[in-house]
């Protein structure tokens, strides 16, 4: 009996998988918006690949990709989730394209002595900075506790926060930043900078276009 070839199987693992070098094994790939309650998965749940999940032909899955920023609606079958998307098979997948970003930007210690303004105008462009594409971001996870937000690039009065639950939801506290400006987040555990998209919206987005990652 001849071999499999080590080519085909990483290609199938490819496949299945949506391999991506720069995700390592045990990382968070998607987080979870809807999951049918028996999958023991829930609202703001972090996924990582390989996670597999059988649907009734009734139940529905709402997960984002941290990476690719692709939102998949799925009904029914099995799923497998990727790195980048899932491979579902026997179920219908519908699959959208969200803008969103990621990590903050985190200062270094000599950053974080100096004042917010300061520390902003050291770094490059806009584009630098983890963004929320709605004006009332998600920050997850992040520690307990009580925390400031105040804006670097134009004066507004701080915010003082407070998150719980491993997570700190300027919408579910009624706060709304500013499109096309940089904040800085500040706690006992937490200090780094984040952007608000110019073309952020208000209201009800996509949680993953909101979420941004300490």
């Amino acid at each position: 009996m001849s071999r499999f070839p080590l080519a085909s199987l990483f290609a199938f693992v490819t496949l299945v998988m949506g391999f991506s070098p720069q995700v390592q094994a045990g990382e968070p790939v998607a987080i979870v918006e809807e999951a049918p309650e028996r999958t023991g998965v829930f609202l703001m749940d972090y996924l990582e690949a390989g996670t597999a999940f059988e649907l009734a032909s009734d139940e529905k899955l709402v997960i984002s990709y941290l990476k690719s920023c692709q939102r998949e609606t799925i009904t029914g079958g099995r799923v497998i989730v990727g790195f980048e998307k899932s491979t579902v098979k026997g179920g219908a997948l519908q699959r959208e394209e969200i803008d969103c970003s990621g990590r903050g930007m985190k200062l270094s210690s000599g950053q974080a002595q100096e004042s917010g303004v300061t520390a902003y105008r050291e770094t490059d462009k806009f584009a630098a900075f983890a963004a929320s594409y709605g004006t009332q971001p998600l920050f997850a996870p992040i520690e307990n506790g009580p925390a400031i937000i105040q804006r670097v690039d134009s004066f507004e009065p701080p915010k003082d926060v407070e998150a719980s639950g491993a997570r700190l939801d300027l919408q579910a506290l009624g706060i709304s930043l500013t499109p096309g400006a940089i904040y800085r987040l500040r706690g006992p555990k937490v200090d780094f900078l984040f952007a608000i998209a110019p073309t952020a919206k208000a209201g009800p987005v996509p949680l993953i276009a909101r979420l941004i990652r300490p």
